[in-house]
């Protein structure tokens, strides 16, 4: 998940026009201000996200150890500072307080509230995983289960705030692109800029499809029709004001941009067909996938880079 980041040509005319912004602007300003708290919040928050995770896997891995030995040794993790800064709340609050309504409003503050009421509960059930094995509680816990209470009580709250985040961060990102787009359409270069934050928040949702526990490739494979089809036109320099993109730009962040969007179509189009190969043992499939994966993030990056440039 990508924060909104306005470009510094924008921010320099949304300054520069402050007193004549219209109220269509003024609140697309606050919309972003909001969605970028929440998506703030949401990165911070993934460190205990990843604590929970692997707490989960290796809690599991010592009872699978201690089923074959009860002797042998079995450790706990690490659950300790499960904060939510205070200043990321009240700037969050702050922000929501400010923010007009828009259509996603409601269920990003609900599922954003919902972690940060429960995020005190989520740290004690890891906690109290943890200490199961810290205590040795699994001596006297016959069939292991104590174990499967606690194990299922964190992995529940750890999906609920999982989905929560998702839901958050989808529809802030949602927001905050349609809100960016109000704000750029005053700029010389709006005939680029604009469509390129069109072509990216289209292959944004691409890769999140990517990263789905089941990757449906027919629906992969209809959106990479749409990026390639959308792109074409986009990329194209007929009917723009290319004397504003030479003026106020650089023509090479707008050619970048699109040599990393070919780039990251490709490399999709490689783990389409590692997936689908028979050929080849699952080791070596695992091996290209992860490098499809890392070039595929390697191009959005590059996507990303040469827009928040122009």
């Amino acid at each position: 998940m990508k924060k909104i980041v306005i470009t510094f040509y924008t921010l320099l005319l949304a300054a520069s026009v402050m007193v004549a912004q219209t109220t269509e602007e003024a609140n697309a300003s606050k919309t972003i201000d909001m969605t970028n708290s929440v998506i703030d919040m949401y990165n911070n928050y993934l460190s205990n996200m990843k604590k929970v995770r692997e707490g989960l896997e290796k809690s599991a891995d010592n009872v699978e150890r201690l089923k074959k030995n009860p002797n042998t040794s079995a450790y706990g993790y690490n659950c300790a500072n499960f904060t939510i800064r205070s200043s990321e709340i009240s700037t969050y609050q702050t922000a929501s307080k400010a923010t007009p309504s828009f259509p996603e409003k409601a269920k990003i503050q609900e599922s954003t509230d919902f972690v940060i009421a429960n995020n005190e509960e989520f740290a004690k059930r890891c906690a109290a995983l943890s200490e199961y094995f810290t205590k040795k509680q699994y001596a006297d816990d016959t069939g292991f289960a104590q174990f499967e209470v606690l194990f299922n009580s964190l992995d529940d709250m750890y999906t609920a705030i999982s989905d929560s985040w998702d839901i958050a961060t989808d529809l802030s990102s949602d927001a905050g692109d349609r809100s960016e787009v109000i704000l750029l359409k005053n700029s010389p270069i709006v005939d680029f800029i604009v469509p390129m934050k069109e072509d990216l928040s289209r292959v944004k949702k691409l890769i999140d499809k990517l990263y789905q526990d089941d990757i449906d490739m027919a629906a992969i494979k209809t959106d990479i029709s749409a990026i390639e089809t959308a792109a074409q036109k986009n990329r194209s320099m007929e009917g723009k004001k290319k004397e504003n993109l030479e003026k106020y730009s650089y023509p090479s962040y707008h050619t970048s941009f699109y040599a990393y969007l070919d780039d990251l179509v490709k490399e999709v189009g490689n783990l389409q067909e590692t997936l689908n190969a028979d050929d080849i043992d699952q080791e070596r499939k695992n091996q290209r996938m992860e490098y499809s994966f890392y070039a595929i993030n390697r191009a959005y990056e590059g996507m990303i880079e040469s827009y928040n440039e122009m």
